[in-house]
């Protein structure tokens, strides 16, 4: 079955690393892609999970973390420009990332370094952070390569890049 919509979701967490992530980068902690299908039928939402690598979960259960305190909080933004079939491939894909890409521990650093000195970050193909996985997700469509590498694209990043591109 085909999925019929594509979603980025942005999460601001309430822990100390979640504030410390969005502080350093003036924007969400962590973000996710999710797919939604014509049958009633529970979305997949795809995720880098520190210290767990790709995983997959119910819409349910990330609207449950969202709502779980009041210092959390969650944002939603459909894709535009991806046909149905891309999208299955783009799910197909994100289905292989879950239990075979480890989690880039030591890439947030590099991200860091990157963000604050400009110093670049190190391509990285077993391991992915959580906005690295959505970005080559969501690539070519929305294609951020002049920019930045994969593995430099930051929550926020994402962020401004998609609401900057859902506003015009």
């Amino acid at each position: 079955m085909k999925p019929i919509q594509m979603y980025v979701f942005f999460c601001w967490g309430d822990s100390p690393f979640s504030r410390l992530i969005s502080w350093v980068t003036k924007g969400p902690s962590h973000i996710g892609v999710g797919f939604e299908y014509k049958i009633e039928q529970e979305p997949d939402i795809f995720e880098a999970l520190f210290g767990k690598g790709v995983r997959r979960k119910t819409l349910e259960k990330l609207l449950d973390w969202a709502h779980g305190k009041k210092n959390r909080r969650l944002e939603i933004i459909k894709l535009k420009g991806i046909g149905s079939t891309e999208m299955a491939i783009k799910r197909a894909v994100a289905e292989n990332y879950c239990g075979t890409a480890g989690y880039g521990e030591l890439q947030l650093l590099a991200m860091f370094l990157f963000e604050k000195f400009g110093r670049r970050v190190r391509e990285s193909l077993d391991r992915v952070v959580c906005s690295e996985l959505v970005a080559r997700l969501i690539a070519p469509e929305y294609d951020f390569s002049k920019e930045r590498t994969f593995d430099e694209i930051s929550p926020a990043f994402l962020y401004n890049k998609l609401k900057s591109i859902d506003d015009s």
